[in-house]
């Protein structure tokens, strides 16, 4: 590309044609220069392979692969940019900025994701810098950000540009406000994200803040509860241009949805013990919605009293048409939401084999648990085996769907814009049955080996600093368990792992045993129950035996077979009494829940009957 744009005497021509990444012009000016590209390559195919043979030295990448690179750039790579340069799913006006972030050229120079608020009219004083993922969060309008000395209320998007006459406003989405864009699909069951999606009926786009929009069956839990939703870019953030002095306090709403997986391009796909593995580049998503509300009700904005192109406003916040002239809102309102999209390395890791009676359903607290819970054992495992920081790679979970039913993948994505390398590495088998050993306690220096140890078995009933918890995964840390974790990683090792309260883990005494027993029996006594004796699992009575809770397993589900010999064990003592299971990871954060009385799932009203 450098030496092909260094051969056309119109790149001189090119509106603003400088950029870190490539002198490469504007995406929107790649038409004029696709034809001039396309015959470059052409004639200078011995250019092109002394290129690709100086890049290769010192690599393992073999003869025929330089001759499939050199394909590539023949046959595929201008196809490549031209679909990349007309897309609206990018924000970059560069055409080589846009590359690099689509992954089709390295990223070079500073973080380029960088959004900036500004708290005043201006493009170069007074901005606050976050990068895209967290901007969508702390700028989104209704936050507010402490700077010098002063709190500032984020009230709207735009971006700033210098200009001869002061400053040139930019739309502050892409696509812009005033064009049509390509839905988002939110699952609020199963937590799957739809992107691209199609919805049943017609819809405008983007859509009016009066109209509700009725939520759709979703295609992996088949629930009616996937809302759609209108989510595009910011390119900057304004505040109502009214600081107020910082007296302590100031509102902050991280509403950002948790990372999400796009539809990945994975190109490997490999199986070691009972672990599935899958890496590759893809999307991550990350949405702000305004905490389910489907956006923010947004308007095109004037400012000191003049419409400002591509300044949009969300007129609920203090100080927009107020008692000021600063900042008014005009014409009608869109409902549209914040989106964060980058391309990076990624690694799926999912079960071959659960056993019978044992899942982590994502529709479920602990199944959500026990997928965060791993996610972050892999990244802290990643980073342990790779000896690289923690803020190298980030985790969350996909949810799919498996046949008829619906389950969760645990990921790992590099921080890096486009990968470091990192997650494609991991995916090899060779290399993932090693990371796998951190769960290994006889192993010295895992992380089991850590987490096993008798003093912080006794002081972590959940996690904490010294196993899941850092400030990255702050939203997670009431779902996160370092025992359930622990049993993720077992199971990848092999389906035959014992997944219980009791059985011991190849002479370790099992972590869940040691909590059972010190922090159930003082809750449920105080609320009541007794423990029966001589029962395979913890049967706790109360209420004049009307009442019987069994304690079992978190990831257990009506079809284990222990279960099934329980519970009918249990209702032939005790004949039309209530049973409930109970778990340790639920009853330590809802002690509550012990006395509710849920309705019977149709699989114990199937045991019920036997």
């Amino acid at each position: 590309m450098r030496q092909a744009f260094q051969d056309l005497s119109v790149v001189t021509d090119l509106e603003d044609a400088t950029s870190v990444h490539g002198e490469f012009g504007l995406a929107e000016n790649w038409p004029q220069v696709e034809s001039w590209v396309r015959d470059w390559i052409a004639k200078h195919s011995q250019d092109i392979r002394v290129v690709i043979a100086q890049l290769c030295q010192q690599t393992y990448i073999s003869a025929e692969q330089q001759e499939d690179l050199y394909r590539y750039i023949c046959e595929e790579l201008v196809d490549k940019i031209r679909e990349i340069a007309a897309s609206q799913a990018y924000s970059q006006a560069q055409l080589s900025e846009r590359l690099a972030n689509a992954g089709i050229l390295p990223m070079f120079g500073f973080p380029t994701r960088v959004r900036l608020l500004y708290t005043r009219w201006s493009a170069s004083e007074g901005t606050i810098d976050r990068p895209s993922d967290t901007a969508i969060a702390q700028f989104a309008p209704g936050s507010e950000i402490v700077k010098d000395r002063a709190v500032h209320t984020a009230c709207g998007l735009v971006e700033l540009v210098p200009h001869k006459r002061g400053v040139q406003s930019r739309p502050g989405l892409v696509p812009a406000l005033d064009q049509p864009n390509r839905w988002l699909g939110l699952c609020r069951n199963c937590q799957a994200m739809i992107e691209d999606y199609q919805p049943q009926q017609t819809l405008s786009s983007p859509p009016p803040a009066a109209s509700k929009l009725a939520e759709q069956t979703c295609p992996v839990c088949q629930q009616p509860t996937l809302r759609c939703i209108d989510a595009r870019e910011p390119t900057g953030f304004f505040t109502n241009l009214q600081p107020r002095d910082f007296d302590g306090q100031f509102e902050w709403q991280p509403r950002a949805s948790r990372p999400t997986l796009g539809v990945p391009e994975l190109e490997a796909e490999a199986v070691t013990g009972n672990a599935h593995l899958q890496g590759g580049s893809g999307n991550v998503l990350i949405v702000n919605d305004r905490g389910g509300e489907g956006g923010f009700l947004l308007q095109a904005a004037q400012v000191f009293g003049k419409e400002r192109a591509g300044a949009y406003v969300y007129s609920d916040v203090q100080g927009v048409n107020g008692s000021n002239d600063y900042i008014r809102s005009s014409e009608k309102a869109y409902r549209v939401a914040l989106l964060a999209k980058r391309r990076t390395d990624v690694l799926l890791v999912s079960l071959q084999t659960w056993p019978r009676g044992v899942f982590a359903n994502p529709t479920t607290l602990e199944g959500r648990a026990a997928l965060y819970s791993f996610a972050f054992w892999l990244r802290a495992a990643a980073c342990a085996f790779l000896d690289v920081d923690p803020d190298e790679l980030q985790a969350s979970f996909q949810t799919t769907v498996e046949g008829e039913r619906v389950v969760g993948r645990a990921f790992l994505f590099d921080s890096l814009e486009n990968g470091a390398g990192y997650c494609p590495h991991l995916a090899k088998p060779e290399v993932f049955s090693k990371l796998l050993q951190q769960e290994n306690w006889s192993q010295p220096n895992s992380l089991a080996s850590r987490w096993l140890q008798y003093q912080h078995q006794q002081t972590c009933d959940t996690s904490c600093n010294n196993c899941l918890r850092d400030y990255y995964n702050l939203a997670y840390h009431g779902l996160l368990d370092w025992r359930l974790a622990l049993d993720m990683a077992r199971l990848m090792q092999g389906a035959e792992a014992p997944l219980d309260l009791q059985s011991s883990w190849e002479g370790q005494k099992n972590p869940w045993q040691g909590l059972v027993e010190r922090s159930l029996p003082p809750l449920l006594t105080n609320l009541g129950f007794q423990q029966v004796q001589d029962v395979p699992l913890p049967v706790w009575v109360g209420n004049r035996q009307r009442e019987v809770r069994i304690v079992r397993h978190p990831l257990w589900t009506d079809e284990h077979p222990t279960w099934q010999k329980v519970f009918q064990q249990v209702q032939q003592a005790y004949p039309g009494a209530n049973i409930q299971p109970i778990n340790p990871f639920l009853t330590l954060r809802r002690p509550g829940d012990v006395l509710a009385k849920p309705t019977k799932t149709a699989s114990s009203r199937r045991l019920a009957t036997v």
